[in-house]
């Protein structure tokens, strides 16, 4: 089984960042976030049918529980299968449904200010 550790260059969006995004910022949003991935991590040819997702999120403040776990749509997004809903899907699981994704975990984080990043650890599991 392949074990990812993807590090964004920045924190993902909370629940209410991407609530109030108009949607041409939010795909914007979505096709840098992808590149970022891409810049460091090569996609790999078959995705996981079964994993868990852990994500730490570094930033400055401590956000609350629910706008930590909604802001995870963004990252999730990138990790799955592209398709014609989702273009920017890179293809690291192949959904992002519970019968792929057996477990889903957040850590929220402090850094100094102005230097927020992300790192999505995934892992595949029988």
């Amino acid at each position: 089984m392949a074990d990812y550790v993807i590090k964004v260059d920045e924190a993902v969006p909370l629940l209410n960042e991407w609530l109030r995004m108009h949607w041409q910022a939010r795909r914007r949003y979505m096709k840098r976030l992808a590149w970022m991935i891409r810049e460091h991590h090569k996609p790999p040819g078959k995705p996981l049918e079964r994993c868990t997702v852990h994500v730490d999120r570094y930033s400055a403040g401590l956000p609350d529980w629910d706008g930590l776990y909604g802001g995870l749509k963004s990252i999730l997004d990138c990790l799955v299968m592209p398709s014609k809903r989702n273009p920017h899907g890179l293809g690291f699981i192949r959904d992002d449904s519970l019968k792929v994704i057996k477990r889903l975990t957040a850590e929220p984080r402090r850094c100094s200010r102005g230097e927020g990043y992300t790192i999505v650890t995934i892992k595949g599991v029988e």
